[in-house]
């Protein structure tokens, strides 16, 4: 972007004359706390500086519209120090944006893994129910009959919802017409598929 044409006057040698961006490939910067820097650490047992550095922590960025597939890059760069004013430290991300949609101070939501990839039971939230303080999830027995479960949730992961207890899944949970559906109560189930959602993780 020119900042002078020809012809201008220049007052003083501190006017800056361009700049210059890079926009295939683009960077996508961001910081992050301290917490979880170390949460991080602790999960994967290295720093974001050695993952950056072999170019193994992938993330993906989607922008603020939400509509268009969410982007995958990699860690290019971390700073090597904490801002001590806001207890958070720089990181930079490298994006392939051949297609140009990505521009130059466009703003947008970024997933970063926070544990190593590992089997996990996921969900629709709209199987999901609660029961006073509890969150559950109405599973079909042997029998066809109907037994509430109390579930402890995690993140969404592309569009389901993790179960970190409750369900080990082997069972058969109601996705549709929970409101139908009363515990103890004897129904004919029909299978349906459960598919992710393109990009988050």
């Amino acid at each position: 972007m020119t900042q002078i044409d020809i012809g201008n006057v220049v007052i003083t040698q501190s006017t800056v004359l361009t700049s210059v961006v890079s926009v295939s490939p683009i960077h996508f910067v961001f910081d992050i706390s301290e917490s979880d820097y170390l949460a991080y650490t602790a999960a994967f047992g290295s720093s974001l500086q050695v993952a950056a550095d072999a170019g193994d922590l992938v993330v993906d960025v989607t922008l603020l519209d939400q509509t268009s597939k969410p982007r995958r890059g990699v860690v290019d760069f971390v700073d090597n120090a904490f801002d001590t004013a806001t207890g958070t430290i720089r990181v930079r991300t490298i994006f392939e944006n051949s297609d140009g949609m990505l521009v130059p101070g466009l703003l947008g939501s970024l997933r970063m893994p926070t544990s190593r990839p590992h089997p996990a039971v996921l969900v629709p939230d709209s199987a999901v129910m609660t029961d006073q303080a509890n969150r559950i999830v109405l599973v079909v027995g042997e029998d066809d009959v109907v037994t509430p479960r109390t579930v402890v949730l995690g993140p969404l992961f592309r569009g389901l919802r993790v179960v970190h207890s409750g369900l080990d899944g082997s069972e058969r949970i109601i996705v549709e017409g929970l409101l139908r559906a009363r515990p103890g109560q004897k129904v004919t189930p029909q299978d349906t598929t459960i598919s992710l959602t393109d990009g988050e993780g």
